[in-house]
């Protein structure tokens, strides 16, 4: 039985929200796993069968039983992709030649099956939100990296419905928690961080989509060096339409909060780790940013001690990785490893980007050094850190309890904070 066939609550409530602004309508009999009809074919949907579908299991996913009519066609979201990269210098730079909109245009040719209809009005029904902005972002940029990539017209239908969908997962998520301004626990963490796994499950059992799109919907926070989530896969097990859908996710969180600076942070978050992502592609955002990427100004507040702590916390993450390695096997021996290549290329990083050696000749007065660019390198290696911590916990739970154990003191350092008292961290 498939996992769709219990309803998700987080989800129904997003269809329930859709009912009030378009007709959803049961396209079959909806019955329960026991055979009891609950809905008939035909009827439109409202609170009543939420109620009636409270704690049961279907016989076949609700998904596949339901309707909508006048949702959001790919045509729309083609016509508000364009707008956005003519109104936007940034994705103009990267998306708005004749090639890339012509990869575009194969937008356009994608034909949903109705569940996915559904659940793309649901998810996007309110053209205003970030969800969708983001949504569009992706889209753009990877319709710019096809037409690059020269890719096949096949290739490029491929990746433009795998950046359509990607986030549908997000539908069966506790919106309390995407939304959250607090720090997530590792357990809330791990419900937000399987999203591309339920993607994934939506293309492939509900959408019955090829699996190249499905796998790439799957990969699209995974990266190269592995240390994305929720696989930790590496550069030969992502697909290249996985590779590009990664760069474009990550690129267009980036693009689209804007403000000053935002094509230079896009280009250094790309090139600061060159593990992380494909250097065709790597290539293709620095050059074509290259006009707009001035150098960083100085208004940024300065980050010494912010810098200090970053490095400090890294040097910690090392020694404990190593210590813990001495005694490591099997799969907790395989997460350190990757804890210990992501820490290696963010020192590289840092080494490479001159900020070990700002601190290094520091002295008190010389706080103006670290503005500008380097704030913004110290923010992008803090995050890089951080993200140790939650593969880490995301994986721990699949782990047995003595080896959560053996790890929870190097995620107790990585999940520090200055805010934190830990008398173990001191400044170099």
């Amino acid at each position: 039985m498939s996992a769709f066939n219990s309803v998700n609550n987080h989800c129904l409530g997003k269809i329930m929200a859709l009912t009030e602004t378009t007709d959803v309508v049961a396209s079959d009999d909806i019955y329960d796993s026991q055979g009891v009809k609950l809905w008939a074919k035909g009827g439109k949907i409202s609170a009543c069968l939420q109620e009636r579908l409270a704690s049961r299991k279907l016989r076949t996913p609700l998904e596949l039983t339901l309707e909508v009519e006048n949702g959001i066609t790919t045509g729309d979201v083609a016509d508000d992709c364009q707008k956005l990269i003519l109104a936007n210098p940034i994705l103009c730079h990267l998306s708005s030649n004749k090639a890339a909109l012509a990869a575009l245009s194969h937008l356009r040719l994608v034909r949903l099956p109705s569940a996915l209809k559904l659940l793309l009005a649901a998810a996007y029904d309110n053209r205003g939100t970030h969800e969708y902005k983001h949504e569009l972002h992706t889209i753009a940029l990877c319709a710019g990296f096809a037409a690059y990539a020269q890719l096949s017209s096949l290739d490029t239908e491929l990746l433009l419905s795998a950046a359509l969908l990607h986030d549908l997962g997000v539908l069966y998520v506790n919106p309390d928690l995407l939304h959250s301004s607090r720090q997530l626990t590792a357990k809330e963490w791990a419900s937000v961080a399987v999203h591309p796994k339920v993607s994934h499950m939506v293309a492939l059992e509900i959408g019955k989509l090829r699996d190249e799109v499905g796998q790439a919907i799957g990969q699209h926070h995974e990266r190269l060096d592995g240390s994305g989530y929720p696989f930790m896969l590496t550069k030969e097990r992502i697909s290249p339409i996985g590779s590009i859908l990664a760069a474009a996710d990550a690129m267009a969180a980036i693009i689209e909060r804007g403000g000053e600076g935002a094509a230079n942070k896009a280009t250094l978050a790309i090139r600061l780790i060159p593990e992380e992502f494909d250097p065709v592609l790597k290539t293709y955002i620095c050059t074509s940013l290259r006009d707009l990427a001035a150098p960083f100004g100085h208004g940024d507040q300065p980050c010494y001690e912010q810098t200090r702590d970053v490095v400090c916390k890294l040097d910690q993450v090392e020694a404990k990785v190593g210590e813990l390695l001495q005694s490591a096997a099997g799969k907790v021996h395989d997460l350190l490893k990757m804890a210990g290549n992501v820490c290696h290329n963010v020192r590289k990083a840092l080494r490479a980007t001159g900020v070990d050696f700002l601190l290094q000749s520091y002295t008190p007065g010389g706080e103006g050094a670290f503005c500008g660019e380097v704030y913004h390198i110290v923010h992008e290696t803090g995050w890089r850190l951080r993200n140790i911590s939650r593969t880490l916990q995301l994986r721990a739970d699949a782990l047995a309890l003595d080896e959560q154990a053996f790890l929870a003191p190097l995620i107790s350092i990585l999940e520090w904070t200055p805010d934190t008292p830990q008398e173990t961290l001191v400044a170099p």
